[in-house]
């Protein structure tokens, strides 16, 4: 296949269809109503902001962000205040609903098949008055609409993108995941001018220590940007000063790991563009194993039941109980070749990790000091009475059995540890 017709696919696939619209701004319309009536008296203004306010959301999303802007004068000194103020009207508007915590809790309600997130805001006039860093989510509202109304086709080509980082696993900054915002994606779009256009930016990412991307030009060169921005934001391999804001890096949360595979799929895709590049790939325990018989690696799957919780906190406790795992397995001598996770945000999660070489030794060789330091020496071998010592080119040597020989051993036993268990509601390995 072609671009033209690939992406002309994939169009379709990452747009809503005209019932969907309908559908979302009657509810939209009927909700801002509804909270609006109860904040009367509050000398706040109710309005729908995120990606469907800028008309760059997915088709098959859900999730509508909801700004309650409190008037900056009344309200700037109460900005701790605002989510229980709020929250009175909330419970008065809506039977149901969640409190939830982040830099300024927030409520979550689900109806008519949406999930609406109210966000307490101070109406601010210009970016130095956020007290909080969600005061300033307008004014990316503001920045992207003013960018699409240039160009109409804008929107449908950071709907490309976001259904491409989506699809390959990049999409998302949350700290469970460590990928592409939507913010960013909406960013990087416009700065390049498309889809393609970004992608054969990215190809040539690989090997650049740090990249440097000023869409609004607020700096003259990168030495005044990395002199500007807060070391510990600067950390990502790429770094995009906010358009809005330009002493912060929107892509601050972006790992390593994620950068790479964006990049890689990039160039996967130019050198063969294929409608495979925009459709998620469903979760599947057989495709594991496929791919170890193809590969000739030695499986192991674990199924995780993890704890009930915001989506971000349980996210995080099951990357870290997976990257503990990980460090584990590879500090007991077990080749990692292959390693992933999946979570369906819900009931369970699987972790895999595929190893070559299994069963290792039943004997490991562990390296001394040189016989010539005596007191080093007498140390070794008191940390290590049970072993076999053996002298060769002036140091000595000890030959200890190996505590675990297949990894599902060791993983057995982790799984027990007390740091796990605050991880994971339970952990079983399964058979395959």
């Amino acid at each position: 296949m072609d671009f033209k017709s690939v992406l002309a696919k994939a169009e379709n696939l990452a747009k809503p269809t005209r019932d969907e619209e309908k559908f979302v701004k009657e509810k939209s319309l009927w909700f801002v109503n509804r909270l609006s009536k109860v904040c009367k008296g509050l000398k706040a203004k109710v309005v729908v902001g995120g990606s469907f306010a800028k008309g760059t959301w997915l088709r098959g999303a859900k999730d509508v962000d909801v700004y309650v802007c409190f008037d900056y004068n009344k309200f700037k000194d109460k900005s701790d205040k605002l989510s229980d103020l709020l929250e009175k009207r909330v419970k008065r508007a809506f039977r149901n609903y969640e409190r939830l915590h982040g830099s300024r809790d927030y409520f979550r309600v689900k109806r008519d098949d949406l999930i609406f997130e109210i966000i307490p805001i101070l109406a601010i006039r210009n970016v130095d008055e956020a007290v909080n860093i969600t005061d300033v989510s307008l004014f990316h509202v503001k920045w992207v609409k003013s960018k699409i109304k240039r160009n109409r086709k804008l929107a449908d080509q950071i709907r490309l993108v976001k259904l491409f980082c989506k699809a390959n696993g990049v999409y998302g900054a949350e700290s469970y995941i460590r990928g592409f915002s939507g913010y960013a994606c909406e960013i990087l779009t416009i700065q390049s001018g498309g889809f393609l256009d970004l992608l054969r930016n990215a190809k040539n990412w690989f090997g650049k220590k740090k990249i440097l991307l000023d869409p609004a030009k607020h700096y003259k060169n990168r030495n005044k940007i990395l002199k500007s921005i807060n070391v510990a934001k600067l950390q990502s391999r790429l770094v995009i000063v906010d358009p809005v804001q330009k002493d912060r890096n929107v892509t601050a949360a972006l790992s390593d790991e994620k950068f790479r595979l964006f990049v890689l799929a990039a160039r996967k895709f130019l050198k063969k563009p294929s409608l495979d590049f925009f459709v998620e790939r469903r979760f599947e325990l057989n495709n594991l194993k496929v791919l170890a018989n193809k590969k000739n690696l030695y499986l192991i799957i674990a199924k995780i039941i993890p704890f009930d919780g915001k989506e971000d906190v349980v996210g995080s406790k099951l990357l870290k109980a997976f990257e503990y795992l990980c460090m584990n397995l590879v500090e007991y001598g077990f080749k990692l070749k292959e390693k992933g996770w999946w979570w369906d945000k819900a009931k369970e999660a699987y972790f895999w990790f595929m190893f070559k070489e299994v069963p290792l030794p039943k004997e490991k060789k562990l390296v001394g000091p040189p016989i010539r330091m005596k007191r080093e020496v007498e140390n070794f071998r008191r940390a290590h009475k049970r072993a076999k010592f053996f002298i060769k080119g002036g140091r000595i040597y000890a030959v200890v059995k190996r505590s675990f020989v297949k990894p599902e051993q060791l993983l057995a036993k982790l799984s027990k540890n007390e740091w796990i268990k605050k991880k994971v509601k339970d952990f079983s390995i399964l058979k395959i």
